[in-house]
């Protein structure tokens, strides 16, 4: 089951680390592309899927949500049913991008931000520079793990929780990452 994620603003999926004068560096793949992780989306869409108050979701997406798995012990866990890929860009663009390397440094952006004491004053030690990606599409898939196909009420259930992801990333509720998660239809398998 193949899905995109259409961002409409910039957006940053961060590694935790720094480089150079950046103080917190984009997910990327060896070619310098943006990617989501699949670990980090299925977080993501299982959040959504409980808050939906869907069914089987033990099921699909394997143990718990953390603070109902915390007094589990790591063989009491179960694995889902699905498996989450990386999202990264269409491969056609992604080869144009190969090809033209000199291009991928326009999908980045810097932003600086800053922390406000009580005075709303700047706090001197809390300018952060981060990178950041234009709005683009990625693309990514769900596939079953011991199965041959996903269900169609599997499906349904998947595209209620893309609807709740509005938001994805860092800094999400600051006015990064606005987003729509879409089933491919034309690419179901």
């Amino acid at each position: 089951m193949k899905y995109t994620i259409t961002f409409y603003s910039f957006w940053r999926i961060g590694t935790g680390l720094g480089s150079g004068s950046i103080d917190s560096v984009l997910m990327k793949d060896d070619d310098n592309l943006p990617i989501i992780p699949g670990k980090t989306l299925k977080g993501l869409i299982r959040d959504a899927y409980y808050e939906c108050h869907l069914p089987n979701g033990k099921e699909l997406f394997g143990h718990e949500l953390p603070e109902e798995a915390e007094n589990l012990k790591k063989s009491d866990l179960q694995d889902g049913k699905l498996y989450f890929g990386t999202a990264h860009l269409p491969d056609d663009e992604a080869n144009y991008l190969k090809n033209n390397t000199e291009l991928i440094k326009g999908l980045y952006r810097n932003i600086t931000t800053t922390r406000l004491d009580n005075n709303k004053q700047n706090v001197d030690t809390a300018l952060v520079k981060s990178e950041v990606c234009i709005p683009l599409t990625l693309e990514a898939e769900i596939t079953p793990v011991n199965e041959e196909t996903i269900s169609d009420k599997n499906i349904e259930e998947l595209e209620k929780a893309f609807k709740m992801l509005k938001l994805m990333g860092e800094k999400r509720y600051r006015g990064l990452g606005r987003c729509l998660v879409k089933l491919d239809k034309n690419e179901q398998s």
